[in-house]
């Protein structure tokens, strides 16, 4: 198998990145113009009381079901008419990205206190300092490991850059589900590659900066592609999210070797020492004879 190379930014360019496909695309641009109110705030309906601890890890209570499908996205950015300058531009260049104008929902517009755009090749370099490379964009704090379902802002550990897309229609063929995933995700940022999945349903992604994979994550969760489905983020079974689907597989396979190689080692060793304990069983009960 070929082996990724070494990128300027510390990284590893999939080993079936695409030139021409980043050359092709233009990155994300603040406008000069106020950010625009996407919803009107409305009053929400009081939720039903739980039983238990809330935990802040996995955002749920205590016995909730986390298999349930998530509800989808009432609502969606769009860059080309929602991003603008917001009160934060002009005190606060460097101040983190509203999550809620990710997900499409803000209600403060031009008032808000975090500004209202996609990431850029200065937030980046922002993101890579020694204070912020504990937060996201967003400004939520990263921790020192994945979540058990790849969930959450991820960790420092390892500067994540690849979405797994899955629930992606499989009906069209593999070049037109290559260019739906283009052109609903390169409106975040600049697509170093994307590979499908045909016959899973699933689309491998790769942004150039790890920020943009990041608001990415927010912006499309749950959302409707050309087909009316609903696409999920749903973790890979080894959490490698940030490199290649080949480099995943490959680094997959061989931990995977060792870990089978050790459980069978353990295996047989526990089965030997069973058979000698049936054999002594049974040498003990003919003397008893």
């Amino acid at each position: 198998m070929a082996s990724a190379s070494l990128c300027p930014r510390g990284g590893y360019h999939p080993i079936y990145g695409d030139a021409d496909l980043i050359a092709s695309q233009t990155p994300p641009r603040v406008p000069d113009r106020p950010a625009r109110v996407q919803v009107k705030e409305k009053r929400k309906l009081q939720q039903a009381e739980h039983i238990g601890e809330y935990n802040i890890w996995y955002g749920k209570y205590t016995g909730e079901n986390s298999f349930e499908r998530a509800a989808r996205a009432s609502t969606r950015v769009c860059l080309e008419t929602d991003a603008g300058l917001t009160r934060v531009d002009h005190t606060d260049p460097g101040a983190f990205i509203c999550l809620h104008f990710a997900r499409g929902c803000c209600i403060a517009g031009k008032d808000c206190t975090y500004r209202h755009c996609a990431p850029t090749d200065a937030d980046e370099t922002r993101l890579d300092g020694e204070r912020e490379a504990l937060n996201d964009c967003f400004g939520r704090d990263r921790h020192v490991s994945f979540r058990d379902d790849m969930g959450g802002t991820g960790t420092w550990n390892r500067d994540c850059r690849t979405l797994y897309i899955g629930r992606v229609c499989a009906i069209p063929s593999e070049e037109e589900m290559k260019q739906t995933l283009i052109a609903h995700f390169g409106e975040f940022g600049v697509l170093e590659s994307v590979r499908v999945l045909k016959n899973k349903g699933a689309g491998f992604i790769t942004y150039t900066l790890r920020s943009s994979a990041e608001f990415a994550k927010e912006a499309m969760a749950e959302q409707a592609l050309d087909h009316d489905e609903q696409v999920s983020f749903s973790p890979p079974i080894f959490p490698i999210c940030h490199t290649s689907f080949s480099l995943y597989i490959d680094y997959f396979s061989q931990s995977d070797q060792r870990a089978m190689g050790a459980r069978r080692s353990e295996s047989s060793r526990k089965g030997d020492a069973a058979a000698k304990r049936r054999a002594d069983d049974a040498r003990c009960n003919g003397g008893a004879r």
